[in-house]
């Protein structure tokens, strides 16, 4: 009896196994119909039991599978198209089941396929899983019906391998239609309007973070119209050729964009909920985006990398610089309307325009704040009197460039910056000019401060009206009224009437070495020489200490000086010492390139009889150098650092504190070279 019933038992395994099996798809029909037994594996239709795979075991190229418009249940289904064409599943739009596809198990969408949806069932959704809907990068389901969405929703998956994976919402009809999009993590959501063949508009609205993983697009002539109080947040590109609604209402959304902004569409607010687009990204971030922002929406930046404008920005209503570099261009400027407030705290390095800025019919009246800057550091500028537009750009380079004249009453110009003002208007002219002791000028007397101007033939004395801040620290300097040409470039900078005081310092543009058969020849370029008494040449040592080399002499009009460095042997790089009216001013190190220092050396151990080894080292030159000794199971047992002279060097080891056996002795040179021998400790 007990053999007979593990004899049925076995027998209704091997049947459920059987019946529990993987039909693929033949396509043998030619028809794409799913009802047609010949267009399938076995020639049998696919069962409540069967994994449905849609693939080229049979046929190759692209194809489409059309389900009927009765119930078709299946265990779990894969469209997996691998190389050679796309496959798409669709229901049909004459089909009204709800559900009309039900899965006891998932639906997996891997690249190159696609899941259409043109189903016309209401109150409930079409299609009906019992495990995860995986839509692979590369893959997309397509929503091409108004039939409901939700619970479908519920089973996509968060998968990092389905972050790139598409849903595609591309409905029927003028109506609009609600998005369940509230707490969803999905892959890049992409809004149509072809199946409408007219405008659509896409409504959603919500409280709970939306995470779109892929990124946002929103096509011509469709609209996505979002209510709601809730963070946006788009990980991938947000590509809007049609309409983003941030706020019908009194709500606004948040809305941070981690990646590239591009498109021709538009952004507005027809509500009163004031929202906000933050660039939020942890790489640089491209603005590509050709269309308009409206409205009361606000701009800001809050990535520490920056944004880079490949298109003009416009700030219509307003912009907030948290954080990071807007950087922009002639051809792609920083545009602030007439009306735009811009945030900045001018106290902070860490958040500014890199370029043109550019400022829309400012009031005479009122005073503007141009947060400006280059190479990490904010050089902002205030402007008032001007009726029109003023277009601003801080350069960072020595005032002398735009010519060496100087007003008798100046006794020097900043070696290190200036701004260039172009007013298409009419009005006067006052400029407060920003300064920063170590970065912008070295200001040691306030009283001594001006600011200069010129069309670019001499550098006249722009007066100091007041001035902020304290010497030695950050501050800014007002000038009297300025004369100024509409459409003509005015360029202004900090200067000094004492010649003692305000050092304005120089900036060191380059530094660069070539190796040659004996030295090293070496070479600077600064921004200015005006002032400077000398230059002093020091080459560093391997312990970083500085060491006299040469003098070089002030040449007029120079800017580029080379010398050559003799101890070649022990020198790793160099810096440039400049003496300006009593204030020492030091470049950065340069740091020879470690295939400079051709290393000849060998490395060996000594033993004589029972006595403890010693380590040799020949080297060709002088150079700091780590010394590890290995035990035989590959542990660090000693670390040691160690001067090797040129020549002949003897080290001792520490053996005694070893017990008996094989170790490994490595030693690594200043340029990463590492010779290891073996020994035994007795």
């Amino acid at each position: 009896m007990k053999n007979h019933l593990l004899l049925c038992l076995v027998l209704a395994v091997l049947e459920s196994s059987a019946q529990d099996q993987v039909k693929k798809w033949t396509g043998a029909a030619n028809d794409s119909q799913w009802l047609n037994t010949l267009n399938w594996e076995g020639q049998t239709l696919p069962s409540a039991t069967d994994s449905v795979v849609l693939d080229h075991s049979f046929m190759l190229g692209a194809y489409k599978v059309v389900l009927p418009t009765v119930l078709v249940a299946i265990k779990a289904l894969t469209i997996d198209p691998g190389p050679n064409g796309s496959i798409e599943l669709e229901l049909p739009a004459a089909g009204n089941l709800a559900p009309a596809l039900q899965l006891a198990g998932s639906i997996q969408l891997l690249p190159n396929s696609q899941l259409t949806n043109r189903s016309a069932a209401s109150g409930a959704s079409a299609i009906q899983t019992g495990d995860s809907v995986y839509v692979y990068n590369g893959a997309r389901y397509v929503h091409r019906s108004t039939s409901p969405h939700a619970a479908f929703l519920n089973s996509f998956s968060k998968s990092d391998t389905c972050v790139n994976g598409i849903l595609c919402f591309d409905v029927p009809g003028t109506a609009s239609y609600t998005l369940s999009l509230s707490n969803r993590v999905l892959g890049k959501l992409i809004l149509q309007s072809k199946a409408a063949a007219a405008p659509r508009t896409y409504v959603a609205t919500g409280v709970n973070p939306v995470q779109l993983k892929g990124g946002l697009e929103i096509d011509s002539n469709t609209t996505l119209s979002y209510n709601a109080t809730s963070t946006v947040h788009v990980f991938g590109d947000f590509i809007l050729n049609g309409i983003l609604n941030m706020g019908p209402g009194a709500n606004a959304i948040f809305l941070k964009l981690y990646k590239s902004w591009s498109g021709t569409g538009q952004v507005v607010e027809s509500g009163t909920g004031n929202p906000i687009i933050e660039w939020n990204g942890t790489s640089l971030q491209d603005y590509q985006f050709k269309g308009q922002v409206k409205d009361q929406i606000s701009l800001q930046s809050n990535n520490a990398i920056g944004i880079s404008l490949k298109q003009p920005l416009t700030v219509n209503y307003g912009i907030r610089l948290l954080k990071g570099v807007i950087y922009s261009a002639t051809d792609a400027p920083f545009i602030l309307d007439s009306n735009a407030t811009v945030l900045a705290d001018t106290s902070v390095n860490a958040a500014y325009i890199d370029g043109v800025v550019v400022r829309k019919a400012m009031k005479g009246n009122q005073t503007y704040l141009f947060p400006i800057g280059k190479d990490k550091y904010q050089r902002w500028i205030r402007v008032k009197g001007i009726v029109g537009d003023v277009q601003l750009v801080y350069r960072k380079i020595a005032a002398s460039s735009v010519t060496a004249s100087i007003d008798s009453s100046l006794k020097r110009v900043s070696g290190v910056e200036y701004w260039t003002l172009t007013a298409n208007g009419s009005g006067y002219l006052q400029t407060e000019l920003s300064f920063n002791s170590v970065n912008s000028g070295g200001v040691t007397n306030l009283n001594a401060l001006q600011v200069a101007y010129t069309p670019g033939w001499m550098w006249f004395n722009g007066g100091n009206e007041g001035t902020t801040g304290s010497a030695g620290a950050s501050g800014s300097v007002w000038s009297d009224t300025l004369p100024f040409v509409s459409s003509t470039p005015l360029h202004l900078t900090l200067a000094s009437t004492i010649k003692q005081e305000n050092p304005l310092p120089i900036q060191f543009l380059r530094l660069y070495s070539k190796p040659l058969t004996e030295s090293t020849l070496i070479g600077f370029t600064v921004s200015s020489t005006e002032s400077i008494q000398s230059f002093e040449v020091e080459w560093i040592d391997v312990d970083g200490q500085a060491h006299f080399n040469e003098e070089i002499s002030i040449v007029p009009s120079k800017y580029t000086y080379e010398s050559s460095i003799k101890t070649f042997e022990e020198a790793i790089g160099f810096r440039v010492k400049a003496k300006k009216s009593g204030v020492v001013l030091y470049s950065s190190i340069h740091r020879f390139p470690s295939w400079y220092r051709t290393l000849d050396w060998e490395l060996k151990l000594i033993q004589a009889g029972r006595s403890a080894p010693k380590l040799y080292c020949y080297s060709s030159l002088t150079q700091k150098a780590q010394l590890i000794i290995y035990s035989s199971f590959g542990t660090t047992i000693h670390t040691q650092r160690v001067d090797i002279r040129k020549g002949a060097n003897i080290f001792e080891l520490p053996i005694y504190t070893l017990t008996s056996g094989w170790y490994t002795v490595s030693v690594v040179a200043a340029n990463g070279e590492r010779k290891v021998v073996k020994g035994v400790v007795n």
